[in-house]
Parts: C-alpha cells; structure tokens; sequence
C-alpha cells in the first residue's frame, strides 16, 4: 500500500475538484445549448404556421388563429408565442402588414 504526503495528497484533492468544477461547467454549456436548441426548433414551429397560413390566406396569418394552431398542434403557450413573435419581428423574420396579421418577410 502507498502512503501519500500531505501534499500529494492536497495535490490530488485540488486535481479532484478542478475536474469537477470543469465536468459543472461542460453540464452547464450542455444545458445552454438545449435551451438555445429548443428556442430555434420553436422559431422554426412558429415560421413553418406561418408559412402554412400564408399559402391559405391572402391577407397573411392572423395572430389569434397562430394562438390557436401553435396551442393545439405544438403546446405553445400565448406569453410563449407573443415573445417568439416579438423577436421575429424584432429580426426581421417576418412583419406586420396591419395589426393582428403577419407574414414571412422571405
């Protein structure tokens, strides 16, 4: 059996909780990145109704009938969809031709 020193010993603690202070950080990026995943596979839910009513609809997507698909088809919320929609619009993805309608800008 092989005795350590008190500093192998602290060398190998310090070693120990570096390692895992690297594993929390990695865990961490993993869990940003889900969130960043889930975020655009939303956006594209949100883009691909859209894009749907439009071919259906001449004057565009109305919001309450977005409200009503992404709710029943894809259990998005109302604040859900509302905060999506702002930043697509905010982007530029899609836009307002008059209130409570909207359409892809491509």
């Amino acid at each position: 059996m092989t005795v350590l020193s008190p500093s192998q010993k602290k060398e190998i603690f310090l070693d120990t909780i570096e390692g895992l202070s690297q594993n929390s950080q990695v865990e961490k990026n993993i869990q940003i990145l889900e969130e960043i995943t889930n975020h655009a596979k939303e956006i594209h839910k949100l883009v691909g109704v859209l894009g749907g009513m439009e071919r259906e609809r001449v004057e565009g997507a109305v919001r309450d009938d977005l409200y009503e698909t992404l709710s029943s088809e894809h259990s998005m919320g109302r604040a859900e969809v509302d905060k999506l929609i702002g930043v697509l619009l905010r982007d530029g993805i899609i836009f307002s031709p008059r209130p409570g309608y909207y359409e892809r800008t491509v």
